[in-house]
């Protein structure tokens, strides 16, 4: 926060003075600061909103969302998305769409099962977003499947998924997919049925995640 603080201090723009508060957000929301987090998550958006900055409206609402989502508060999450949704839609932004369907599938799986959320992912159109984009809401789409009883589905979801993303470099545009599907993939190893964990595509595919996941905290490191 202070390195972006001395960084923005030079330009002087006051515009972008609001990102030492973005960088603040995700600084408290790491350290569980979460009425910190939300305060400066709502006054970004505040602030992009009265400016007419459908972008920026739709990075801090996203920062927002997943601050009350980890928090529990799954209404005022649902506030947020509703926030994100809008203004992507106002925008016509195919990224921005999908982005804003992802958080909405995220708020459904948690308040009403994984069909809901399945739904939202379909109204997601065909190639909308970039690769990573894409990717994700395959894995998203994999979960549902995995929650309503159908480890096989959810293997051909992240399987699309690990074809969209094809060589993308492992950089933290993929840590979400990255994360999600190995998250996913553990579960279905040790509570999915023993005939899947005897399949020999579904080891394949945990190998080839796991090493992305392995390049990626290589990149980090």
């Amino acid at each position: 926060r202070n390195i972006a603080r001395a960084m923005i201090g030079r330009v002087g723009d006051h515009a972008e003075k609001t990102y030492i508060e973005h960088v603040g957000c995700l600084v408290d929301l790491d350290k569980a600061r979460w009425q910190d987090a939300m305060n400066r998550a709502a006054g970004n958006v505040d602030y992009w909103r009265s400016h007419g900055h459908g972008r920026r409206v739709e990075e801090a609402a996203t920062h927002a969302f997943f601050v009350a989502f980890f928090q529990g508060d799954l209404k005022r999450a649902s506030e947020w998305a509703a926030i994100l949704h809008d203004s992507a839609l106002k925008r016509t932004d195919r990224q921005s769409r999908a982005w804003a369907a992802m958080m909405g599938s995220l708020h459904a799986l948690a308040c009403h099962g994984p069909k809901e959320a399945e739904n939202q992912c379909r109204q997601i159109a065909n190639h909308s977003g970039d690769a990573i984009t894409q990717s994700s809401i395959h894995v998203m789409r994999a979960i549902c499947a995995w929650r309503s009883g159908n480890p096989w589905q959810a293997m051909e979801r992240l399987r699309d998924a690990e074809d969209l993303a094809g060589n993308h470099a492992p950089v933290s545009s993929t840590q979400f997919l990255i994360a999600d599907a190995a998250v996913l993939l553990g579960e279905m190893r040790v509570w999915g049925p023993p005939e899947l964990s005897e399949d020999r595509q579904f080891a394949a595919l945990t190998e080839r995640f796991l090493k992305r996941a392995t390049q990626f905290a290589g990149r980090l490191g």
